[in-house]
């Protein structure tokens, strides 16, 4: 009756960290809870990504991002570091006309599930 869900860590204080350490970042940052779902977004992600924090926290990527080719690809980076324990993955992706790499962390929690997902953004030179 419901024994399996005590075992599912709370991923606030995963997502709260990240959000502490978003305070000190210059570049683009998108904070993503364990369901995928965004939780912050600094402003200079606003304006790269082009989403308001205000508008869409609590929101799924598929459903606030416009290119879905671009929600895909933080998808399956937020999954790739996942099942690599947490590991930095990165790929590269085409935003507002330049090409950016695309940075996913995340936080493995002690039940081995993320917990939170940190994407940061740095344009290609």
């Amino acid at each position: 009756e419901g024994e399996g869900f005590q075992d599912i860590e709370e991923d606030s204080s995963y997502v709260q960290s990240l959000y502490e350490i978003m305070q000190g970042s210059n570049g683009a940052v998108v904070i993503l809870n364990s369901e995928k779902v965004i939780q912050y977004i600094n402003s200079v992600g606003e304006d790269l990504v082009g989403l308001r924090e205000t508008s869409s926290s609590g929101m799924s990527l598929l459903d606030t991002v416009r290119d879905q080719g671009f929600a895909a690809t933080m998808i399956d980076l937020c999954d790739q570091s996942s099942n690599a324990n947490g590991s930095h993955c990165n790929s590269s992706y085409e935003i507002g006309g330049r090409d950016h790499q695309v940075h996913v962390t995340s936080l493995i929690g002690k039940d081995g599930f993320p917990k939170a997902f940190y994407i940061s953004f740095t344009e290609e030179v």
